[in-house]
């Protein structure tokens, strides 16, 4: 992937329509950097290979790093090609400002949804310029699409975690925004409706 021209990568806020005043969250503690290379942290987990052969037409990104979260309210699922627009590191504003290393990405997410909500997402990602790695994964909103849902790796077979996320349209764009892991921490994963 090409190194970002883009600067820094640092933001004050969350730019992610919560404010911690909003019932937000203010970072306080832990910030994490990625390092493609080391396989560390289910953000650099095992590539998938055969699980989907979605190709990755999503334009690079460069991602950020933010003190403050939104509350990330659920909202049903909305089968489409989804593209990583945005990805905030949650860190201290002392790690953002003094630590944080700007990571390149690129991701493809083709998500269906059932009858009932549950949707089945196929990855293609790319990250720091390292090679594919595909998964597909199903995703249940809990009861009434309510925050968070039950992501369930089954390709590469992984145990399901609790995925806090937002399924909301923004300026007439489905968007999707999950709390992921980055690294050893977190981060938010922002990926518009194609």
């Amino acid at each position: 992937m090409p190194q970002s021209e883009a600067g820094t990568g640092i933001e004050t806020s969350s730019g992610e329509g919560g404010e911690p005043g909003d019932g937000g969250e203010v970072i306080s503690d832990g910030g994490s950097n990625i390092d493609p290379d080391a396989g560390e942290g289910l953000d650099a987990g095992p590539d998938g290979g055969a699980c989907n052969m979605l190709a990755n037409d999503a334009p690079p990104i460069t991602s950020a790093c933010v003190s403050a979260a939104p509350v990330l309210g659920g909202g049903a699922l909305v089968a489409g090609t989804y593209f990583l627009t945005k990805v905030s590191v949650l860190a201290t504003p002392n790690f953002c400002s003094m630590k944080f290393v700007p990571t390149g990405f690129k991701e493809t997410l083709s998500l269906t949804v059932d009858a009932q909500g549950v949707g089945t997402a196929d990855t293609h990602t790319s990250i720091g310029g390292g090679g594919a790695r595909r998964r597909t994964t199903t995703l249940t909103p809990s009861g009434a699409n309510q925050s968070p849902l039950q992501a369930a790796s089954t390709c590469p077979a992984q145990p399901a975690v609790a995925v806090p996320y937002l399924s909301l349209v923004v300026a007439g764009k489905q968007e999707l925004v999950m709390r992921l892991p980055y690294g050893t921490g977190e981060g938010l994963y922002r990926f518009e409706k194609q």
